[in-house]
């Protein structure tokens, strides 16, 4: 089960936001962030007992020793440069709890990324003034 997606991302955390997007990402691993949000779980007599984010390997002790860890957890390929690190490529193949990492590193990235759904949905999102912004988008030819 899932829902497949394709995404064309260009998101950079800039330099002096790293520590701050770690952190923002580690707070959703705090076990009632997850127990509270996660939609992937172990269920008995009806009642959710262990639950965690769909599709992401939740950290051993509790945080991600790095944004490049986190990063790869949440299945994103990444590379750091000069300016920070750039998050360019989605490697999963299906929609987890990705909407949740876009709004709680929002405040810390920059630019924009571009879905395509297994249906052929297309949606965007927007990284601006600290905030998440979905977006609309179509296939234009030319």
């Amino acid at each position: 089960m899932g829902y497949y997606v394709d995404m064309r991302m260009n998101v950079l955390v800039p330099k002096d936001k790293i520590d701050d997007c770690l952190k923002a990402i580690n707070a959703l691993h705090e076990p009632a962030r997850v127990a509270a949000d996660g939609s992937g779980g172990r269920f008995a007599g009806g009642q959710k007992k262990v639950a965690w984010y769909s599709w992401v390997n939740n950290p051993e002790n509790g945080a991600f020793p790095s944004l490049g860890d986190a990063l790869s957890e949440w299945r994103y390929e990444w590379e750091e440069g000069d300016e920070g690190i750039n998050i360019y490529a989605f490697i999963g193949e299906k929609w987890g709890d990705d909407e949740l990492l876009f709004n709680a590193i929002a405040p810390y990235v920059e630019g924009d990324i571009l879905c395509h759904g297994e249906d052929g949905n297309l949606w965007g999102y927007e990284f601006e003034d600290g905030k998440l912004y979905e977006t609309r988008a179509e296939w234009v030819r030319v």
